[in-house]
């Protein structure tokens, strides 16, 4: 039957292979006391020093970065468009 769906069944086996692959490395860190962590490092910060987004999952290094800055550039650019630019955190 995935035969039928060609390139896609190929794209998709493709994902799962990479994705087992990634999980099973012991050079990549992917446990998940990593998200108790960073809560914790978070909780710690004195108010107004807390990011607005936390990178976690050390999987996808560089990426996340640059989705994160992209959509604090965007959440900027919607507060001040509304005229709330003072709610903007720019950490």
């Amino acid at each position: 039957m995935l035969a039928e769906y060609g390139k896609s069944a190929e794209l998709l086996n493709t994902s799962s292979q990479t994705t087992t692959a990634m999980m099973a490395d012991p050079n990549i860190p992917n446990k998940p006391e990593q998200v108790t962590e960073a809560i914790e490092k978070l909780v710690e910060m004195p108010n107004g020093k807390r990011p607005l987004r936390t990178v976690v999952d050390k999987m996808m290094v560089g990426v996340n970065e640059i989705i994160n800055e992209t959509a604090k550039q965007v959440q900027a650019g919607v507060l001040q468009n509304f005229g709330l630019s003072e709610l903007n955190i720019s950490n």
